[in-house]
């Protein structure tokens, strides 16, 4: 089943967004990663991969952590832009808050998310960039967003 929704994550209409989100970020010197529960090991993971291949300083949060201190470095000039993995699980929430919290201070919203029908759940003018995963409930849906990145 991993491997059906892999191939889906390569497939030709997310490529597209990948090459969007890729020009956007290519003028940008930052990048937050922010999730909550396993998307966090993800994000840890693609961030340091996204540095390796990018030199783009890439830098990952856990998402509630992510309002005591590193909020402040977002510039609203500069639109710096957050990538959120959003998990359908006990954390969906809070980070549909988190995305609200950033969008506010004038970050770039980038989501990768597993989460069926998220239109329903948040604004979805909030985010500048949605890639939308094959929805899933499970321990391994993050794996998902690193084929994404």
């Amino acid at each position: 089943m991993l491997n059906i929704r892999l191939k889906h994550a390569l497939a030709d209409p997310l490529l597209i967004k990948y090459k969007e989100v890729a020009s956007f970020l290519k003028d940008h010197g930052n990048l937050f990663i922010l999730a909550k529960g396993t998307g966090f090991f993800v994000a840890n993971y693609m961030s340091e991969k996204f540095t390796q291949v990018t030199t783009i300083h890439a830098e990952a949060y856990p998402s509630g952590e992510f309002r005591h201190g590193p909020l402040s470095m977002i510039d609203e000039v500069e639109k710096t832009p957050v990538l959120f993995v959003v998990l359908d699980d006990e954390h969906l929430v809070q980070i549909l808050s988190n995305i609200g919290q950033v969008k506010e201070r004038g970050a770039t919203i980038i989501v990768i998310s597993c989460v069926e029908n998220l239109e329903k759940l948040i604004d979805i003018s909030k985010i500048s960039f949605l890639i939308q995963l094959q929805p899933v409930k499970s321990l391994f849906a993050a794996l998902q967003a690193c084929t994404a990145m």
